[in-house]
């Protein structure tokens, strides 16, 4: 017995330590060194001299916790900031209407700010500063991408949506969203949402937010960028959903019913320091059940104005998933801070965009997702005939059309409209295509396209006065493309240099 207890404990420690090591993005020396001492130790008792080791349990033991605890502890070594000078780069400033800075040049600080932005002429930069020869490229801000689910990732978005991979219940359930109240499901999560944060990033992304996530992994996640130990763009999290009891995402959200429980779920979400509210007041396609529930009012009127007025009392914003005309609208006149999706508008809805009371700071913004719809559905044989994928199908249909109707309607009539992909449910490598899809769909030029992405976003979620531009004083959030990103906008997601708060990262 004792001996298959030692066995046991040391199966384990290694398994637990190559389950660890298979997720990590960093080992140090030290934890690998000691792993591999006691496997050496295992090789060695089996032969006959092993006697020569009367304790190589109490060894080994010993050896592979040393190694866990080391690899629990490892991190990669700190980034470093430092003077960087921009040189002789083509920019794209961000803001709407403004001209190309040609033979520019970019002055970074070891804070992450941007000193200054002029032609390389008007620059004199000191000695002490790194430069990077930026001549014949351009340097832009970097994309911002204002819904995603770093949890899980998906298809091209070029590509029909492929409805097998959505969350139907009793079907092909994400696993994700089930498995994070264990140690093992928190250990891969963490390490899975990493990975995607990181793939936005080296596509173009700079800042994102993470628009509903499983427990509040995000929130350790953003720390863990922020002090320099994952690699990853600027953060911005909602932690867990906000929904009702069977309505959309309540699977991995707080539930609410009533006004006073809405109350407590915002208080309990900010104590868990969330940046934001995400907010689930229709039902949703990715777990819909019935033909129609898509749109489908589920939180009351009542429900969302406690959720808004507690969040605003603390000067945070709420963003709302809404799909339907009545839903978007009952969100407007709650004073929610961003729609997530949208519907078809009236004219009332385009004037509560433009001008709402209620709203943190007077006015309303969409994230249309077009990046979701844009490409209709894949209906395989399979989607064809398990009735649970049908129905989702035939959803997506339905909310696609009218969201891409009211995100025309939206650019029209001069709604703030911002990226936000839904990335997650399609790639996280892919976030310029929703500017693509702005073009596509509303006529909107290249330049406007790459504002709406860039400073647009960072108005719609607050976040303006520190990114979003290429600006003295603004963080250095910012890419260096090869050739014009007006003319192919493809080449926004394969960046030579990418700049995030002031960190520097090469291809």
């Amino acid at each position: 017995m004792a001996r298959f207890a030692k066995g046991a404990c040391i199966s384990l420690l290694i398994l637990h330590f190559v389950f660890i090591f298979s997720l990590t993005s960093f080992a140090s020396g030290l934890s690998l060194g000691l792993f591999l001492l006691a496997l050496g130790v295992i090789l060695v008792s089996r032969f006959e001299f092993s006697s020569s080791l009367p304790y190589k349990s109490l060894l080994t033991v010993s050896l592979l916790l040393l190694a866990n605890v080391t690899l629990e502890f490892s991190s990669a070594p700190t980034p470093s900031r430092n003077y960087v000078a921009l040189v002789g780069g083509n920019i794209i400033t961000g803001q709407e209407g403004a001209e190309v800075i040609h033979n520019g040049t970019v002055l970074i600080d070891p804070a992450g700010k941007i000193v200054e932005v002029a032609k390389s002429d008007a620059i004199n930069v000191p000695a002490n500063y790194e430069v990077i020869d930026a001549a014949g490229k351009f340097v832009m801000p970097g994309l911002i991408n204002a819904h995603t689910h770093l949890f899980k990732d998906a298809a091209d978005p070029d590509l029909p949506m492929d409805v097998t991979s959505m969350a139907v219940p009793g079907y092909r359930h994400s696993i994700n969203m089930y498995i994070a109240d264990s140690y093992l499901g928190k250990r891969y999560l963490a390490a899975v949402m990493a990975n995607n944060a990181k793939k936005e990033l080296f596509t173009g992304v700079t800042t994102l937010r993470a628009i509903g996530e499983v427990g509040f992994l995000d929130v350790a996640l953003r720390e863990k960028i922020a002090e320099g130990k994952l690699v990853g763009p600027n953060l911005l999290v909602a932690g867990k959903i906000l929904a009702i009891t069977g309505g959309h995402a309540a699977d991995i959200g707080m539930v609410i019913n009533g006004p006073v429980e809405a109350r407590r779920a915002v208080r309990e979400a900010l104590r868990n320091k969330v940046d934001f509210i995400k907010i689930t007041n229709t039902g949703g396609v990715a777990d819909s059940r019935r033909l129609g529930e898509a749109g489908e009012l589920q939180m009351t009127p009542e429900e969302v104005t406690a959720i808004v007025d507690e969040a605003h009392r603390k000067n945070i914003l709420v963003a709302a998933h809404a799909e339907s005309t009545q839903g978007v609208k009952e969100a407007l006149l709650a004073g929610v801070d961003n729609i997530e999706h949208g519907a078809i508008l009236d004219d009332e809805m385009i004037e509560l965009f433009r001008n709402n009371p209620n709203a943190l700071r007077g006015y309303t913004s969409l994230h249309p997702t077009l990046s979701v719809f844009a490409k209709g559905v894949n209906w395989t044989e399979e989607a064809k005939s398990v009735a649970a994928l049908s129905i989702i199908g035939r959803n997506a249909l339905m909310v696609g059309e009218q969201l891409i109707s009211g995100f025309k309607q939206a650019v029209d009539n001069d709604v703030l409209v911002g990226v936000g992909t839904d990335s997650g449910f399609i790639s996280h490598k892919a976030v310029w295509k929703e500017l693509k899809y702005f073009q596509e769909f509303a006529n909107v030029s290249a330049d406007k396209a790459i504002h709406m992405g860039t400073l647009a976003t960072a108005k719609s979620i607050g976040i303006d006065a520190q990114t979003g531009s290429i600006e003295a004083g603004k963080r250095a959030d910012l890419l260096v493309v090869d050739g014009d990103p007006r003319k192919d906008l493809s080449l926004i997601s394969k960046p030579l240099v990418i700049s995030v708060n002031g960190y520097i990262h090469t291809r």
